[in-house]
Order: C-alpha cells, then sequence, then structure tokens
C-alpha cells in the first residue's frame, strides 16, 4: 500500500470514526461547560480593564472575544481576550488577555492519542503529522461552537452593573470571531439610537425582497422601547436587546430571534408565533395572553448532518411570571424554568425534554405523564 493509498484509507475508516466520536463529546461538553467557559472571558475581560483604570482616557473602542490562538498540535490551548482603544496608544500587554482554556478543550489531547494508536499499524506510511494535520482540520470545522459560546459570555458581561462604568467610545463595537480565518463575526455599534419611532417605522414595514435577510439588526438595541400595536415580521433580530422593553397587543412572528435579550420585560396581549428563539433570555419578565405556538426555543441534539447547528444554549424563564401563555407545539427542551410563576399555560404537544422545573410546582404544571417524565425536576 502506497503513503497516498494508507492515507485515504486511514482518514476514511479509522479517523472518520475517531472525529465522529470526539466531535459528539466535545459539543457535549461544551453545553455542560459553557458557563465555566463564559466565566473565563468574562474574568478576563474584567482584567484587563482592572489593569486600565490607572488611565483615565482610555476609551474602549472594541472588544474582540474570540480571537482564537489555540495550538491543539502541542496541547495547548489559550484564548485571546482583547480590547482595542480609540487612538490605538496602548500595547497589547495593556488590553490582552491570554486564558487558559486547557479545561475546556483539553479533550483534543484524547483525540491525538487516538489517532496516533490507530496510525501506528500503517507501518513506514503514516507519520505523526499526518494525525495532526486531520486533527486540525478537524478542530476548524468545530471552531464555531466556541464563537456561539463568546456571545453567550458577552451577553452575562454586558449584565454586569459595572459594564455600564466601562468608558466606551461613541462608535463602540463587539466581535464575536477571528476576521482573517473568515470565522464567524458579528458587530455590536454602540452609536446612541435613533428615535425609537423612526426605527419601529422602518422594522415594521413590510418586508421587501432584499430585507429577508437583512443583518440591519443584528446585535442592535431596543431596550426600554414601548412596541405597540406593531406587526413585526421576518426580521432578523439575532443576538439583539429587548432588555425591560414592553410589547403589547403586537405580532411579533416567524422573527429570527436567537440569543435575544428579552429580560424584565413585560409582554401581554402579544403573539409570537413560529419564531426561531434558542438561546433566549426571559429572566424575570412577565408574559400575559401570549401565544408562543410552534416557537423553537430548545437546546438541539448534536447531529452530525448538522454539525453546527447554534442551537445548544438553553433558553432562560427563571424567575420569569407566565399567565395565560399558549406554549402548544413549541420545543422547550432543556428551557430552564427555575422559579417560574405560572397560570394557565398550554403545553399540549409541547417539547420539555430536559426542562429544568422546580419539583415543589410540579403540580401547577398541566402536564402529560410523558412529558412529566422527560423533564428534569430540580429539588430545592
Amino acid at each position: 500500500m502506497t503513503r497516498e493509498e494508507a492515507l485515504v484509507k486511514f482518514r476514511s475508516e479509522e479517523a472518520e470514526s475517531i472525529l465522529k466520536k470526539i466531535n459528539r463529546r466535545y459539543r457535549h461538553q461544551l453545553r455542560e461547560r459553557r458557563d465555566e467557559f463564559a466565566q473565563l472571558l468574562q474574568e478576563g475581560f474584567w482584567s484587563i480593564i482592572s489593569r486600565l483604570e490607572d488611565y483615565p482616557d482610555f476609551q474602549v473602542q472594541e472588544v474582540q472575544f474570540s480571537f482564537l490562538r489555540t495550538h491543539i498540535m502541542d496541547g495547548t490551548y489559550r484564548w485571546l481576550v482583547e480590547l482595542h482603544d480609540k487612538n490605538g496608544e496602548y500595547t497589547r500587554e495593556d488590553i490582552s488577555q491570554m486564558l487558559d482554556m486547557k479545561s475546556v478543550l483539553g479533550i483534543y489531547d484524547e483525540c491525538r492519542e487516538e489517532l496516533y494508536q490507530a496510525a501506528a499499524k500503517y507501518v513506514n506510511t503514516l507519520t505523526p503529522a499526518d494525525c495532526d494535520l486531520i486533527m486540525a482540520e478537524n478542530f476548524a470545522g468545530q471552531v464555531m461552537y466556541l464563537y456561539i459560546l463568546g456571545v453567550y459570555a458577552f451577553r452575562e458581561l454586558a449584565s454586569d452593573p459595572r459594564w455600564e462604568d466601562v468608558e466606551k467610545d461613541k462608535i463602540f463595537r463587539v466581535l464575536i470571531g477571528e476576521r482573517k480565518d473568515k470565522a464567524f463575526v458579528v458587530f455590536a455599534k454602540g452609536i446612541p439610537p435613533k428615535e425609537p419611532e423612526t426605527v419601529m417605522e422602518r422594522i415594521t414595514r413590510t418586508p421587501q425582497e432584499s430585507d429577508f435577510s437583512s443583518l440591519e439588526y443584528v446585535l442592535y438595541d431596543f431596550s426600554n422601547y414601548h412596541i405597540q400595536n406593531r406587526n413585526i415580521c421576518f426580521r432578523n433580530v439575532i443576538f439583539s436587546s429587548f432588555r425591560e422593553c414592553v410589547l403589547e397587543e403586537s405580532q411579533f412572528l416567524a422573527c429570527k430571534c436567537m440569543f435575544t435579550d428579552w429580560r424584565n420585560c413585560h409582554i401581554h396581549n402579544a403573539i409570537m408565533d413560529g419564531n426561531c428563539m434558542n438561546g433566549a433570555d426571559f429572566t424575570g419578565s412577565l408574559l400575559e395572553n401570549v401565544s408562543m405556538t410552534g416557537v423553537r426555543l430548545d437546546v438541539l441534539p448534536y447531529e452530525e448532518t448538522i454539525p453546527l447547528n447554534p442551537a445548544f444554549i438553553p433558553a432562560s424563564f427563571r424567575d420569569a411570571t407566565i399567565k395565560n401563555v399558549d406554549f402548544s407545539g413549541a420545543f422547550l427542551a432543556e428551557c430552564d424554568f427555575r422559579n417560574a410563576r405560572i397560570g394557565r399555560i398550554n403545553l399540549e404537544g409541547a417539547d420539555l425534554r430536559g426542562a429544568k422545573i422546580d419539583v415543589k410546582y410540579k403540580e401547577a404544571w398541566d402536564l402529560t405523564d410523558e412529558q412529566k417524565n422527560s423533564i428534569r425536576w430540580i429539588e430545592e
């Protein structure tokens, strides 16, 4: 067998089997440890800010969370959190923090060893360098999960009271992703928002053909808006904030709302059917007389046919008040309902696998036996 033939065989047989297994474990671990990951990124950010407290003129123009410096070849896993200042006057030592991510990414050490062992039978044809290349190529295809978790980390960071005290340039942005390798990049512009009425007129107009995939409202800030008697359909508002807004007598339909922030909102007499809201956060909100039939709020299981589906951050209804809400046919797997106060919820046909609900409220939920058995009941 020639070297080329051995490499083709190894890739399609032993390596493919090992990588499928490792990718599944990698995704599962990131789901289980996403809070640890987010905490590491937040600590890195605040470490930089603490070093800059003696520089009164420093203004943050850019926060780059996902500047990945991962060296899986030698078993070191590092992540660079970096700020950019308005005038570019500070050194990298001032504005960056390298994080040790081995606890999150160390699973690839095991992958390397398995590939080495499997390649050993191809004597005099394959080398450890061949295994390293295969592993690196595979990791490049999986790195998107880390960028998604970077967004998750920023959502937590922006909710920290200290965030409001950080001096930010008038044109402020957050980068999730690394531009050089053309990974996932989104921007958050901290320009003072336009008049709410002007924005609402634009977002509620009848979508034109060119509007359906618009990124105009990605990472937009609608916080504290009063949205009344509006129809918002087929819009892309991924990563946007609706925190403390009022949404009433309105329709919010078939929108892309993944990772949106709805904390402490008042949503009533609203129709929100068919939205894709994986990873949305409704902590502390009041939902009253709301239809959310067929919404996707679930954490999706890993599928080899869709290896990079971003829906693996759970939606949260912690401490929310949910009254007369129609969740029929909704996908609610792994949603967090801890300490939620409920009344008259329709959960007919809803998927609640792994949802977190306080066991003390078990009798208050009108559930089928199948649904009850699928829920992760939380003891005090």
